[in-house]
């Protein structure tokens, strides 16, 4: 995953929450829970949520990553 825009910070969730910037932050290939049915993403700039959050059915990120 790379944002669009250099400079944001990519945090995420596999437990159908909302991530905010406490959430952990991708740096590295994610390795997904195997109860997980749901991930979501969302970037920050420092405190401030930029652009919206996006969420996706784990079954379809594995078809993406085949």
């Amino acid at each position: 995953m790379n944002p669009e825009i250099d400079g944001l910070d990519i945090y995420y969730s596999f437990d159908n929450s909302t991530p905010d910037r406490f959430y952990p932050k991708y740096t590295t290939a994610l390795q997904v829970p195997k109860d997980a049915s749901m991930l979501r993403v969302i970037t920050y700039r420092g405190k401030q949520p930029i652009g919206r959050l996006i969420s996706m059915p784990v079954a379809d990120l594995q078809k993406r990553t085949r």
